[in-house]
C-alpha cells in the first residue's frame, strides 16, 4: 500500500470508527476493544430531553468492521456531564458495555442497557416522571446517592434497581425515608449489596441470591418484602417485614434475617403458613356468613314495611 492509499485508507477508517459508535464522541482504538467517550454537543435532544444510544457493532455494519479490522466490543464513557433541565434516557443494545461516571442528571434518568453497565460517582435527583429506572443485564452501582430532592413539594419518587443476570451495589445510599419513596430491586440470578443503604417507605427485593455484607441494611418506614431462594443474614428494619410469603414479628426492631437450616424452625414456618392459611378461610366463611345473614335481615326488614303499608 502506497502512502498515499494509507493515507486514505486510515482516514476512512476513522470514519468508520465513529460511524461504528454513532458519532458520540471522540473514540480511542486500543488492542481488545473501542472505547467512546460521549460529548454532549454531539448528543440528540427532543422535546422530552437527551436520548443516548449506544450500540455495539451491529449485524448490518459486519462488513464495515472488518474491512478496517474494527469488529471489537465497544465501550461508552459518558462522564462528567451535567443536565440541568432535561430528563435523560440512556439506552445501550447489542450487548455493548456503559460507563457512567461523575454524571449529574438534575431531572431523572432511565438506563437500559443489553450489556454491561457500571454507575459510579453520579448524582440522580427526581424528576417529572416521578420514576428513577435503571437496568441492565449486569448493573453496578458504586458511590451512589439517589434521593427524592422533590418531596417537600409533594412528589413521589419510585426507585427500580435491575439486572437480568447480577446486580451489585457499593457503598451507596439508595432512598430515603419519609420522604416519598419507594424501592424495588429485581436481579434474576443474584444480587450483592456491600456497604450500602436501601431506605423507602416500602422497600422490595427480589433476586435468587442475595448477598449483603458490612453495614448494609434494608429499612422501610412502612413495609421490607423479600423474595430470595438463597441469602445470607441481612439487616431489616421495617414494622412489616417479610421473608418469601410469610410474615415476620419483630416489634418495629431492627432485626438481621438468616437462613433456616434445622428441621425445626423450617417445621415452624410450615405450621405459621399453615395457621394463616386457616385464618384467612375462616375470615372468609365468616364473610360470608355476615353477607348472607345481612340479606336476609334486609328482605325481612323490606317484608315487614310492605305488609305494616299495606294494613294502612
Amino acid at each position: 500500500m502506497n502512502k498515499i492509499k494509507k493515507e486514505i485508507y486510515n482516514l476512512a477508517r476513522e470514519y468508520a470508527k465513529e460511524y461504528l459508535t454513532g458519532n458520540l464522541g471522540k473514540v480511542v482504538e486500543e488492542e481488545d476493544k473501542l472505547i467512546c467517550y460521549v460529548k454532549k454537543n454531539k448528543l440528540k435532544k427532543d422535546y422530552l430531553g437527551y436520548t443516548i444510544i449506544c450500540k455495539d457493532v451491529r449485524k448490518p455494519c459486519k462488513d464495515l468492521a472488518n474491512a478496517y479490522k474494527l469488529n471489537k466490543p465497544i465501550v461508552y464513557v459518558i462522564s462528567g456531564l451535567e443536565f440541568n433541565k432535561d430528563n435523560v434516557n440512556i439506552y445501550g443494545y447489542n450487548d455493548c458495555k456503559v460507563i457512567i461516571s461523575d454524571c449529574k442528571f438534575h431531572r431523572g434518568v432511565k438506563v437500559d442497557v443489553d450489556g454491561e453497565c457500571m454507575i459510579r460517582h453520579t448524582i440522580i435527583e427526581n424528576s417529572i416522571f416521578k420514576r428513577i429506572s435503571l437496568f441492565a443485564d449486569r448493573l453496578t452501582l458504586q458511590d451512589m446517592y439517589i434521593d427524592n430532592f422533590l418531596h417537600l413539594a409533594g412528589c413521589d419518587l419510585s426507585i427500580f434497581l435491575g439486572a437480568k443476570e447480577n446486580l451489585t451495589v457499593i457503598d451507596s445510599f439508595i432512598g430515603r425515608l419519609n420522604q416519598r419513596t419507594n424501592v424495588s430491586m429485581h436481579s434474576e440470578n443474584r444480587m450483592i449489596i456491600n456497604n450500602s443503604k436501601m431506605h423507602g417507605n416500602h422497600v422490595n427485593c427480589e433476586s435468587s441470591r442475595i448477598a449483603t455484607y458490612q453495614n448494609s441494611e434494608f429499612m422501610g418506614g412502612n413495609s421490607v418484602d423479600i423474595k430470595t431462594d438463597s441469602f445470607n443474614r441481612i439487616k431489616v428494619t421495617a414494622p412489616t417485614i417479610t421473608l418469601n410469603g410469610n410474615e415476620i414479628d419483630t416489634k418495629n426492631k431492627s432485626v438481621r434475617l438468616k437462613p433456616l437450616t434445622d428441621s425445626l424452625s423450617l417445621k415452624r414456618l410450615e405450621v405459621i403458613a399453615l395457621l394463616k392459611q386457616l385464618s384467612d378461610k375462616c375470615s372468609e366463611v365468616n364473610e360470608k356468613e355476615i353477607s348472607q345473614h345481612s340479606e336476609k335481615v334486609n328482605k325481612r326488614t323490606i317484608k315487614k314495611i310492605l305488609t305494616k303499608n299495606n294494613q294502612i
